[in-house]
């Protein structure tokens, strides 16, 4: 997750790094943004401009999937 971009450059900064550093401190897979190349995309977004039409969904499972082949493997394996 990322935060709004309008909430502040301190906040974005600060609220932006938490996932990463979780993950890292963890060893575990990291996914930033689940809506990275959707969101404020409006070919890919429903009528509201917020939530991902088909075409916005099929774009976010091409994104996760990568990550989700990854996890599979490390499970597999006994990693986290």
């Amino acid at each position: 997750m990322l935060a709004p971009r309008n909430y502040g450059p301190d906040y974005v900064a600060a609220f932006d790094s938490i996932y990463p550093e979780l993950a890292a401190a963890h060893g575990v897979l990291l996914y930033p943004f689940v809506l990275a190349g959707v969101a404020g995309e409006a070919a890919l977004n429903q009528a509201d401009g917020i939530h991902p039409n088909a075409a916005g969904v099929d774009a976010i499972v091409k994104g996760l999937t990568p990550k989700a082949e990854e996890l599979v493997i490390r499970v597999r394996s006994g990693l986290r």
